[in-house]
């Protein structure tokens, strides 16, 4: 999951702060894992952590819109 934070964050970054669409192959990418990890019910401090770090990213873009 980081790795798709991660490459969002290049993506956010080398579009000089156009907001990720829907069409992101990052996005969707974290969205299935985020799906699957949720299906499973793995709850633990990979998914806090993930989740923490994905809201941070989250953040940071609404302050440079």
């Amino acid at each position: 999951m980081l790795d798709c934070i991660e490459d969002m964050k290049k993506e956010y970054e080398a579009s000089c702060g156009m907001p990720i669409t829907d069409d992101s192959q990052s996005l969707q990418r974290f969205c299935s894992k985020l799906e699957y990890l949720l299906q499973i019910g793995l709850r633990g401090a990979v998914l806090s952590d993930a989740f923490i770090l994905y809201s941070i990213a989250i953040h940071a873009q609404e302050e440079n819109l």
